[in-house]
């Protein structure tokens, strides 16, 4: 009966003890205003960088459909020169044979097809300009996202520290 009576005086004393630790809510109020004011801040940070990764992804898709186009326009420029080589040994041939009338044509046709790939490789060049711009944004814009992401674990940190600051 002597052990149970010692173990409850201990127990209250104790207890007192760790009521006695909690701060009083009226000293606290600047450290738990800080800490709101850094989860919303951090809830900012959090919206921000889902909006730059859907931007980025946005940025993906333009750029792999570019590339696309770019690999179809070069496809495209290959079969335009083998077409065009071929029209030049029909010219030759027409020549050959004394056909000028024919390798004239052919003649006309060809340089209509040179014109036709000047203009596709005019397009893959401006192609390829955007491509490389857009590769530069998309460059910046992972930059800004690893920015908001260490301002994040910052913010993150420091919270953690107010909020042991409080208890």
């Amino acid at each position: 009966m002597y052990k149970t009576i010692i173990a409850l005086a201990i127990a209250t004393v104790g207890a007192s003890s760790a009521f006695a630790q909690v701060p009083s809510p009226g000293t606290d109020a600047a450290a738990i205003h800080q800490v709101k004011k850094d989860n919303a801040h951090i809830r900012r940070d959090n919206a921000d960088i889902a909006h730059e990764k859907k931007e980025i992804a946005q940025d993906n898709a333009v750029i792999n459909k570019n590339k696309l186009r770019v690999n179809a326009d070069q496809k495209k420029i290959g079969e335009e020169r083998a077409e065009r080589r071929a029209d030049q040994r029909r010219e030759d041939a027409d020549t050959r044979k004394g056909n000028l009338q024919a390798a004239q044509k052919e003649e006309a046709r060809r340089e209509q097809e040179s014109r036709e790939i000047t203009g596709l490789k005019k397009n893959e060049l401006r192609a390829e300009k955007q491509e490389a711009t857009e590769r530069q944004d998309r460059a910046h814009e992972h930059k800004e996202l690893a920015d908001a992401r260490q301002a994040k674990a910052h913010d993150v940190h420091k919270r953690n520290h107010d909020a042991a600051q409080i208890h």
